[in-house]
């Protein structure tokens, strides 16, 4: 026991370190992959984790391997998959040590799904100097959903009131809550998969110019921007994406139901000039000035909610030149112009 403690002290901090690296290294990849992560956490085994589980092995200091964690959160089951390729491709897996946990389950049990690698770095980073401290370290690397991550701090955390062997009726009750998680898991991969094929659906309508059949939601919004006019520098940025329901609201306000009638009041002036200036404008951003330069006073009336009171200095150089009147009335309703 000694023995094992002393090898834990000699060793906790370095494994702090490639614990850090090894999280910001999975980030930085993920990140450039445009995957939508929930999140990347990472912990080092605490002295009482270790000796317990070190126990159960005859030489634990050659077989625990899993002193460093890294754990992804997906947001939906297909995204496990997409991530395991990534991991697979830039890390050495140990295919022996390495647990899919929905094949352990079996088809005939309900329960919590999700991969766990046993992984270290890979040959080309060993040679970096950045990865000196992690050559020689292996790591679990856990993916799983959100769901999935819920019940296992439930289900394995031994301190608290579900852990344990519970009455015949309450753990029958637990089971059918895995159950219902499980299912809800599954449901909302479906509904992703299902909204992905919208998009793709809604993208190929647009395409035909078939605007006037498409309903006007965030997502068939945001591919009729971002496919006819992503040109003209309109992108879809974390501003466009905290302000959907009120960019619909907007728009509804304004009397508009379907692509055809946005894509009807759209100014090609407005068009002409952030192209000729090289400007760029979000997504929420160009829609209001749609709005407005089609109609101010209609806008101020029926849409403006007070969500927003200062224009920017290019947007007063853009109105000065194609609606000079709009600035007044700006003013006139509290609008801070610079």
């Amino acid at each position: 026991m000694e023995e094992l403690k002393a090898y834990y002290s000699q060793n906790n901090d370095r494994y702090k370190i490639v614990a850090k690296k090894i999280k910001k290294l999975i980030k930085d990849i993920l990140r450039n992959t445009n995957l939508q992560i929930h999140s990347v956490s990472s912990r080092v085994k605490s002295l009482d984790s270790y000796l317990k589980k070190a126990e159960k092995y005859r030489n634990p200091k050659n077989e625990i391997m899993d002193y460093i964690g890294i754990r992804i959160i997906t947001y939906v089951l297909k995204d496990i998959e997409t991530v395991s390729s990534v991991i697979e491709k830039e890390f050495n897996i140990d295919r022996i040590n390495s647990i899919n946990k929905s094949k352990e389950l079996g088809n005939d049990r309900m329960g919590y799904r999700s991969i766990h690698f046993i992984a270290s770095i890979d040959d080309n980073r060993k040679k970096l100097t950045e990865y000196e401290v992690c050559k020689d370290c292996v790591f679990e690397i856990q993916i799983k959903t959100i769901l999935q991550h819920a019940w296992a701090e439930i289900e394995h955390d031994k301190n608290y009131k579900y852990s344990g062997v519970l009455p015949n009726e309450i753990m029958r009750r637990l089971n059918l809550l895995s159950v219902v998680l499980e299912s809800a898991d599954n449901e909302f991969n479906t509904i992703s998969q299902e909204i992905d094929n919208y998009k793709k659906s809604v993208t190929k309508e647009i395409e035909k110019d078939n605007l006037a059949s498409i309903e006007l939601n965030s997502t068939s919004l945001r591919e009729f921007i971002i496919t006819k006019y992503n040109k003209y520098n309109v992108r879809y940025d974390s501003n466009t994406a905290n302000n959907e329901f009120e960019m619909i609201s907007e728009i509804k306000a304004f009397g508009i139901t379907n692509l055809k009638e946005f894509d009807d009041i759209i100014n090609k002036n407005y068009l002409e000039y952030i192209a000729t200036r090289n400007l760029y404008t979000n997504i929420l951003g160009f829609i209001r000035t749609i709005l407005i330069l089609k109609d101010i006073r209609k806008y101020f009336d029926k849409c403006f909610n007070g969500s927003w009171v200062i224009l920017t200095t290019d947007l007063k150089e853009m109105y000065e030149e194609l609606a000079p009147d709009a600035l007044s009335i700006m003013k006139g309703r509290g609008i801070l112009i610079f």
